[in-house]
């Protein structure tokens, strides 16, 4: 009898590890700043899109010349262009269609989702509505590997903030290929090889001519 208890026992053992092990394995759900970092990189990929419309409408990427072709066009008073939140803005007055595409969390900053008010246009893009840097000015001919918009990068320098996108960087290039590049985390910089940073003027995309980094508004 005693016997056939502990067969009894060591059966039910079997059963139930072997119940264990064919349960179906339930995905952990992402963090949220894997999601934050995805969601950016859609954004970006956005506002790229809205770039190469602007491109087509006016001959540019959005400049102080787009500015006065825009401002004729529509009966605007042009504005200054300090700011990758300008630089977003005069994008909505020339057609773009919503400036939820400028948004990547960055508590830093703080940023906070836009509410989409773009009427009048002085409330688009409103600080805290956008979390890119925008590098301005950047010649049409520009190669394919230059870094067009970047996040979260902290404003006033060429480091990027570790903590939004869980050590990641979000590039956009001029190519339109969106890339999440890892954060040194000795010193804040983004290398695009062994030896040379993303800013580094000695990057055959820079030519040695620094890049003019509009960073948003705070």
């Amino acid at each position: 009898m005693k016997g056939t208890l502990f067969n009894v026992f060591g059966i039910a053992i079997v059963i139930g590890l072997l119940m264990l092990l064919s349960a179906p394995v339930i995905p952990k759900p992402p963090g949220r700043k894997a999601g934050d970092r995805r969601e950016a990189i859609n954004n970006a990929k956005q506002i790229f899109l809205a770039l190469l419309d602007h491109q087509e409408r006016y001959g540019s990427f959005p400049n102080e010349e787009t500015m006065k072709k825009v401002a004729a066009e529509k009966g605007i008073a042009p504005f200054s262009l300090t700011t990758s939140n300008d630089y977003f803005r005069l994008l909505l007055a020339g057609g773009a269609a919503s400036e939820k595409i400028g948004y990547c969390r960055y508590p830093a900053l703080p940023t906070h989702r836009p509410d989409n008010v773009i009427s009048p246009l002085e409330q688009a893009f409103a600080k805290g509505e956008v979390g890119f840097a925008y590098v301005a000015n950047l010649p049409a001919d520009a190669p394919a590997d230059t870094p067009l918009l970047v996040a979260p990068l902290i404003p006033g320098t060429l480091q990027f903030d570790q903590k939004p996108f869980d050590g990641h960087a979000v590039i956009v290039f001029m190519d339109g290929s969106a890339k999440s590049m890892t954060i040194r985390q000795d010193n804040g910089l983004v290398m695009i090889n062994a030896a040379k940073t993303l800013f580094d003027l000695s990057a055959p995309c820079w030519k040695g001519k620094a890049p003019e980094l509009k960073y948003p508004a705070r």
